[in-house]
C-alpha cells in the first residue's frame, strides 16, 4: 500500500521523468539480479587488472548530474519495486545505468568488515572516488577487497 501511495503521489506531481528513471532501473535490478541467479559463481565477476589510466578523463557537472540521478533511481526501485534487492545487485544494475549512459571510469568496489563475530560484506560503486548511489557514511566502515566488474561470459 505504501507503494502505491509513493507512485500516486509522483503522478500528481508529475515528476513522468523520476518515475521512467526508477521504472528502468527496475528493469536493470531484475536483470542483474536474473544474471546473478543464472551465471554459475566463479564466472559472473570478473577482478582482471586493467589499466584505469584511460578513465582519468574529467568528469563535467552534467557527468555528476546524471551519475546521482541514477543512483536515486536505483535506489528508490530498490526501495519501493519489486522485491528486495541485495547491495550487489544494486551496485551492478547502477555500474550497468552508468555505462549505458556513456559514464566510464565508474568501478563496482566490495568491501568487509568485522561485526559481532561474523564478516559482514557491502558493495557499491565508486566514479573518480566519490560513491555513487551510497554514502560515505555507509561505506566507511568496510575494508576493500578489491573492484569487480560482471564478466563478458567469454572467458573474461
Amino acid at each position: 500500500m505504501r507503494r502505491l501511495r509513493a507512485l500516486i503521489r509522483a503522478v500528481r506531481g508529475s515528476r513522468w521523468r523520476e518515475l521512467r528513471d526508477v521504472a528502468i532501473a527496475q528493469v536493470s535490478l531484475m536483470h542483474a539480479q536474473a544474471q546473478l541467479w543464472l551465471r554459475p559463481v566463479g564466472e559472473f565477476l570478473d577482478t582482471g587488472v586493467e589499466d584505469r589510466s584511460k578513465y582519468r578523463i574529467p568528469l563535467v557537472d552534467a557527468d555528476w548530474g546524471t551519475a546521482d540521478r541514477w543512483g536515486r533511481a536505483v535506489n528508490r526501485a530498490a526501495t519501493h519495486g519489486i522485491g528486495s534487492p541485495q547491495c550487489l545487485v544494486r551496485a551492478l544494475a547502477l555500474s550497468k545505468l552508468l555505462e549505458r549512459s556513456g559514464i566510464v571510469g565508474h568501478k563496482v568496489l566490495i568491501g568487509v568488515r568485522w561485526r559481532d563475530g561474523a564478516f559482514i560484506a557491502h558493495a557499491w560503486v565508486e566514479l573518480a572516488d566519490r560513491i555513487v548511489g551510497d554514502t560515505e557514511s555507509n561505506t566507511a566502515s568496510f575494508v576493500k577487497l578489491t573492484d569487480v566488474r560482471v564478466a563478458n561470459g567469454q572467458g573474461t
